[in-house]
């Protein structure tokens, strides 16, 4: 329940194309002792956040955390000096002291606990920008004075995994964490957005295929569509006028990503990113396959804090998807800065999809890689499969030039058998199923290819029948 009269202090400007998300303000409560946001950069934690906080009417305090406060010292240092400028405390308050103390305090924690009980009556204390409180004693601290001080709540926006996530906090205090993928716009939060922004004049009314097509493109990451709108009111194409929509390129994000690539100093980020920006979803044994990096979770996880990907709800091996507007731009950068390792990648994803039983994945992966027999090996092992997305297979397949479907006599009768279920397109049908026989009768006359001819023999006569 939201209350008229703000009462905690600090609390910064809601942006004004902030989007009230219901869903997410009704799970936070100041009777819960610590709630986690954890999200990329552009999801909006601290708008949300601010938000509720504006309008809460319990007493409390808003820090905004800077690199300066990674250590336990600093960190305590900037919350107490923030609760004292409050007036949450007395000015001889034992929080008073903790900024002169410094190194020199034997039991922080003890005196941490002790000022906190100070605090006159039910506090919220709100953490932004946690990201920075790298020293893992400032989580234990804020566990201990949690456990202590039922008369306080903590809320932290992060934009990374911190100790304050681990399962074993959640045995010893309510816990409520509203994670990435829960930031992600949906289509009704997309479609009131852009109604609101997205004509000319600032509101307008979108088709349900604008709508869907803005929600594909941005993967309903808030920063992805505030940057496409941003960049259609700049260029002056409300999206209001559907043909707009195609000459929307994402440049507001696109030049932020190549800021990020060129500011990684030792390229090792970047190459990582490139490496597997060729993969759909990015799991950690993926990963380490396609980059041959070492701390790939750490790369990972700083792809995930710089809003470049959000990790898929109960995906298996947790699996990293890059947002559809920096993937196309990493896909492109991959293409000029890396393009001699882009076959060998693509053939590692290939046969990692066919052993996981995603045969229309493996064969996209194995004609990117331009290897034919591994694509006539997937088109062998898993017809059955392929041919119940026969639009998909015969899109994928007419893509092959005819001099290599020559002599890939599987490939060739896969598309015939896709192109004979179209009346319209029977006659082409039999030109590939005759091209399947005649390469299949080709490798057998030169070798080792009976057993491939016979298998292609039996194959297309179990097809046809």
């Amino acid at each position: 329940m939201l209350h008229p009269t703000a009462r905690i202090s600090g609390v910064p400007r809601v942006p004004k194309e902030h989007l009230t998300r219901p869903r997410l303000l009704q799970q936070l409560d100041v009777e819960t002792a610590l709630t986690v946001l954890r999200a990329p950069a552009g999801s909006g934690k601290s708008a949300l956040l601010a938000e509720w906080a504006g309008a809460e009417s319990t007493d409390g305090a808003w820090v905004t955390l800077t690199a300066d406060d990674r250590t336990r010292t600093s960190f305590w240092s900037t919350v107490a000096t923030a609760i004292q400028e409050a007036g949450l405390v007395a000015p001889d308050s034992v929080l008073a002291g903790v900024p002169h103390l410094g190194a020199h305090a034997t039991d922080l924690q003890r005196v941490l606990v002790r000022g906190m009980h100070q605090l006159a009556g039910r506090t919220v204390l709100v953490l932004d920008d946690f990201e920075h409180a790298t020293d893992p004693r400032i989580a234990e601290d804020v566990c201990a004075v949690l456990r202590q001080c039922a008369h306080l709540s903590v809320m932290v926006a992060t934009r990374i995994r911190s100790a304050l996530d681990d399962a074993t906090v959640a045995l010893t205090l309510d816990r409520t964490t509203i994670d990435g993928h829960e930031f992600l716009f949906t289509r009704a939060e997309t479609a009131e957005l852009l109604a609101r922004w997205g004509g000319a004049d600032g509101a307008g009314d979108l088709p349900p295929e604008a709508v869907e097509r803005v929600h594909a493109h941005t993967g309903g990451h808030p920063l992805m569509v505030r940057a496409l709108l941003m960049e259609a009111r700049t260029e002056g194409r409300p999206l209001t006028d559907e043909s707009h929509l195609d000459r929307l390129s994402g440049n507001i994000v696109r030049e932020s990503v190549r800021r990020t690539l060129a500011a990684d100093a030792d390229g090792e980020l970047s190459l990582f990113l490139l490496r597997t920006s060729v993969a759909e979803v990015v799991t950690e044994p993926l990963a380490r396959l396609l980059s041959g990096a070492e701390d790939v979770s750490a790369h990972l996880h700083r792809a995930e804090a710089l809003g470049i990907g959000a990790w898929l709800p109960g995906h298996r091996g947790a699996g990293l998807r890059y947002h559809p507007v920096i993937r196309e731009l990493l896909r492109e950068e991959a293409e000029r800065r890396i393009p001699g390792e882009l076959p060998a990648l693509h053939a590692h994803i290939a046969r990692r999809e066919l052993v996981e039983g995603s045969p229309l994945a493996a064969l996209r992966h194995a004609l990117a890689a331009e290897d034919d027999d591994l694509a006539s090996r997937v088109v062998m092992v898993c017809a059955s499969q392929l041919l119940e997305h026969r639009e998909e297979l015969r899109e994928l397949l007419l893509g092959v030039p005819l001099s290599r479907m020559r002599h890939q006599p599987f490939l060739a009768g896969a598309l015939g058998l896709t192109l004979n279920a179209d009346p319209w397109q029977r006659v082409r049908a039999v030109q590939y199923l005759g091209l399947a026989v005649w390469g299949g009768c080709g490798t057998a006359a030169r070798g080792p290819g009976p057993r491939r001819s016979s298998s292609w023999t039996c194959w297309s006569r179990w097809r046809c029948a």
